[in-house]
């Protein structure tokens, strides 16, 4: 889910590819980008070493050198430690609201912004954009 992070305890319910529990985007995205084969079914906790660490190792073989990084910055996932959190990234204690799910749909994407901007900044000059506009609709009314 886009707007949901991890906060991670023991690593067992966060997948380490797919969740989004380090940045903005899931590890698959820069993995899949970077050309690296992924066990899709891994765990956060799948890449603890048997003394409780990152399994640096394991990381480097999956991850660029920066991601590798940034995880080994991270406490390592506890087996004895609470249970792994999910948070809503929308608002600012992390608890899921109908209005910020509302306010986030109702703003258009930055792709649509981009669309948009693209057509009303048409190098054509507003005449011209108007009249294709109201030659379409009439069309579209009459079926000619």
């Amino acid at each position: 889910m886009k707007n949901v992070r991890w906060i991670v305890g023991d690593g067992a319910s966060i997948s380490c590819w797919f969740a989004i529990w380090l940045g903005d985007l899931p590890l698959f995205n820069i993995a899949a980008e970077e050309g690296f084969l992924v066990d899709m079914t891994d765990w956060v906790r799948d890449f603890m070493s048997p003394n409780g660490e990152w399994d640096k190792e394991r990381l480097t073989a999956a991850l660029l050198m920066e991601v590798v990084k940034k995880v080994l910055y991270l406490i390592p996932p506890n087996l004895a430690a609470c249970l792994d959190e999910p948070y809503w990234a929308l608002t600012s204690f992390g608890h899921f609201t109908i209005s910020s799910a509302y306010d986030h749909l109702k703003s258009p994407s930055d792709s649509i912004r981009l669309e948009n901007s693209k057509l009303w900044s048409w190098p054509g000059n507003g005449v011209a954009l108007r009249e294709y506009a109201s030659s379409f609709f009439i069309v579209f009314i009459t079926g000619f």
